[in-house]
């Protein structure tokens, strides 16, 4: 597994200096509102994520182009659910690839994004939910290297998802 994350970080690595893209690493602390008919949370902190990304930046006139992914860095999380009155144990893993698109103006860069998500579920058998999500970010920039940003996650119907927010530091390795 090591070995092949090591050699797929290296194949990254030669692509991106044929695109000049520039990599970009993010720590962001979302909140997912997911509305499963099957159980409800325990208490609401267990809606919420913490996720390290990577990806690629490319940037021409003010547009940038932002590809992106958790599935290096991605892990499970267990949380409590209640079931018919029991107290049961969820793992559950949540797996996006984006593509964003921003304009940056001095400091500020609102974008949109699309997004690949998975969704996986194992309370007794495992359960694995897929569908395109979109939202929307508002990025302010520190200095060259680091932004701050805020994103909404827009409903869907597919994954039970009735939104989302989320609260990013990046840094892009220019």
């Amino acid at each position: 597994m090591i070995k092949s994350c090591v050699i797929i970080t290296l194949i990254l690595i030669l692509l991106q200096t044929q695109a000049k893209a520039a990599p970009v690493m993010s720590v962001s602390t979302s909140y997912y509102k997911i509305e499963d008919p099957r159980f409800k949370y325990k208490n609401r902190s267990s809606r919420i994520s913490t996720n390290i990304s990577a990806g690629y930046s490319y940037e021409i006139n003010n547009v940038n182009i932002t590809a992106f992914s958790n599935r290096i860095f991605n892990k499970k999380k267990k949380s409590k659910v209640i079931i018919n009155g029991n107290i049961l144990n969820l793992e559950s893993k949540i797996t996006y690839d984006a593509l964003q698109i921003g304009y940056r103006k001095k400091r500020i860069m609102p974008s949109i994004f699309l997004a690949n998500t998975k969704i996986e579920n194992r309370i007794i058998n495992k359960e694995t939910k897929h569908s395109f999500t979109y939202g929307a970010g508002l990025n302010y920039f520190l200095n060259k290297n680091i932004s701050t940003s805020i994103i909404y996650i827009a409903p869907n119907a597919e994954l039970e998802l009735k939104g989302g927010l989320g609260l990013n530091i990046n840094y892009n390795f220019r």
